[in-house]
């Protein structure tokens, strides 16, 4: 059993007069050496991609970044993620002020450096300084959240995307970790085709209970548990796999358009998304399975292994139709 939280609860102080309290570092001098931030850009004015081969990335957790030279792939909370050359090949760098609170997600993200799976993202690199942090990952393509807001996908691409962060989620369940923020917008789609599970950030080991309180996830997408002020678990993993796959039905973030401290108190009371109006092409049982994934009760939830079974039997069934 979990040990109680510091804090309060998310969902006991849902009130619009919370006020967020940040803590900072104060920012150290800077590492000077010869190299100016101007050498890194000088052979790159006519592509923003920059080089993070040695010495460029030292010069620049030492030194900053110039923001006005890059190509930005995405924002997240706590970070910016850019196109680079890392030994000659495009990369992903995501980049994170030392001063920054996000700094607290760079240990989880080192330890996911060690995860190896075709569906997760590959991190090459966890470089730290005292201006920023920088943080190397394999390229990738779209964002799932992109290709949803753009068009709707097949029920056998539904099915595959699923599928593949069900497995990458076994395996990080088997090492030990819960991603903690699954959602659209942390799979990616791989140069190989196949969907990668991202941004470690949030996650937390498998029974560590020595952890400070702090909500991990994302409202909309965080388990009923977690809102109320749990620590995460593969349980709360698979919850959020299953608005993971409502969406892809959807195509909209869970509870759009509320207020983020409506959103966690429906969450909180047990209240999932509606899809009583959404075709899902396997005549409901696409619905069933995700429905069985989110039940309020954690321990009532299926598990990745069920999940994939029944995968596998909707697959087949779209290739019996097809033929």
């Amino acid at each position: 059993m979990a040990s109680p939280r510091s804090g309060i609860s998310i969902y006991k102080c849902l009130s619009p007069n919370i006020s967020t309290i940040r803590h900072t570092t104060s920012p150290k001098t800077p590492v000077r050496n010869s190299l100016t931030l101007e050498d890194i850009f000088a052979n790159h004015k006519v592509s923003p991609i920059f080089n993070i081969d040695s010495p460029y990335k030292k010069k620049i957790v030492n030194e900053g970044f110039l923001e006005q030279h890059h190509t930005v792939l995405g924002n997240g909370a706590f970070g910016t993620v850019y196109k680079a050359y890392y030994k000659g090949k495009k990369v992903a760098a995501k980049i994170i002020k030392s001063n920054n609170k996000g700094i607290g997600s760079v240990g989880m993200e080192r330890e996911a450096a060690f995860l190896r799976h075709m569906n997760i993202i590959k991190i090459l690199n966890v470089d730290e300084g005292p201006v920023l942090t920088l943080i190397t990952m394999e390229l990738c393509g779209n964002s799932l959240q992109n290709i949803l807001e753009e068009s709707s996908i097949t029920k056998h691409q539904r099915i595959h995307i699923w599928q593949s962060i069900a497995k990458a989620l076994k395996y990080c369940h088997k090492m030990g970790i819960v991603h903690a923020d699954v959602k659209p917008k942390n799979v990616l789609m791989g140069m190989d085709d196949q969907p990668k599970l991202a941004d470690f950030g949030s996650a937390v080991f498998v029974n560590d209970l020595y952890i400070p309180f702090d909500f991990h996830g994302t409202p909309g997408y965080a388990a009923p548990e977690v809102v109320r002020g749990k620590l995460p678990t593969p349980l709360s993993d698979i919850y959020s796999l299953a608005i993971l796959a409502w969406q892809m039905l959807s195509r909209k973030p869970p509870f759009a358009g509320l207020h983020t401290h409506t959103i966690l108190y429906l969450t909180g009371k047990g209240i999932t998304p509606i899809d009583y109006t959404l075709n899902d092409g396997f005549q409901g049982k696409y619905k069933d399975l995700y429905k069985k994934c989110w039940n309020k009760q954690c321990d009532e939830r299926l598990n990745l292994l069920t999940i994939l079974k029944k995968l596998k039997i909707l697959e087949i069934n779209i290739f019996k139709v097809s033929f």
